[in-house]
């Protein structure tokens, strides 16, 4: 439902939840910032988990949290 009242107050901060409260429609509340919603269906590869993770910790074992390396 597209109405010209704006859905939001401006002069009040929202949080994500006091947003979800609301039960606004999405794409009514991206047309409240001048967007507009396009719902399209992705088709993504199952990953091996087991595989990225262990990749992830040799990575991670080589390059220290600040990007130096040894």
């Amino acid at each position: 439902m597209v109405s010209n009242m704006p859905l939001l107050n401006p002069n009040q901060s929202y949080t994500f939840s006091k947003i979800f409260e609301l039960q606004i429609e999405p794409e009514d509340f991206v047309t409240e910032f001048g967007y507009t919603l396009e719902r399209i269906r992705l088709n993504i590869k199952p990953i091996n988990a087991l595989a990225n993770f262990a990749l992830y910790s040799r990575v991670g074992r080589k390059t220290p949290m600040g990007g130096e390396t040894n």
